[in-house]
């Protein structure tokens, strides 16, 4: 009876982890839906100086990335506990980027996900490079005007 009782106490905890991960990536997904706009990373919590960098995810699970306000790609993406090597691990997400039209893969280390004076900021690592980029969730500049519904993304290109 012991036995039957600690078999059945492991497969509830096996069955609430893995709920508990598919719930926290679900979170992570929905975190990065909208506009992203990269900041220097050394000067947040000051006057954010914007650089030209945009990343724009949508809910269909493509990110585009633009320049000055022009797209230069366009990507699939998908966040998972799998590192770029394809190693599992429980306490880290990595987003990871499927270029539509080359194939390239890319791979960010998702640092978190933060609020600092009203503003949520994206901080993502690269493997090998210990400063982080940084980016400023875009928010609507008159927060009681709704979006353009036929563009809730701010994505100029969006269709």
């Amino acid at each position: 009876m012991k036995k039957y009782n600690l078999i059945i106490g492991i497969l509830f905890i096996i069955i609430l982890s893995s709920s508990k991960s598919r719930t926290d990536l679900t979170q992570s997904t929905e975190n990065l839906l909208g506009t992203w706009i990269m900041v220097d990373s050394k000067r947040i919590g000051e006057a954010d100086s914007f650089l030209s960098s945009k990343w724009v995810f949508s809910n269909d699970g493509n990110c585009k990335w633009y320049e000055n306000d022009e797209l230069v790609d366009n990507f699939r993406y998908s966040i998972s506990n799998y590192s770029c090597d394809n190693s599992f691990n429980g306490n880290y997400k990595t987003l990871k980027l499927l270029n539509n039209y080359s194939d390239e893969n890319r791979c960010y280390g998702i640092n978190g996900f933060s609020e600092y004076n009203g503003k949520i900021y994206l901080s993502i690592e690269v493997k090998g490079n210990p400063t982080p980029i940084v980016f400023e969730k875009y928010k609507f500049l008159n927060p009681k005007v709704a979006p353009d519904p036929s563009n809730p993304t701010g994505d100029p290109d969006y269709k």
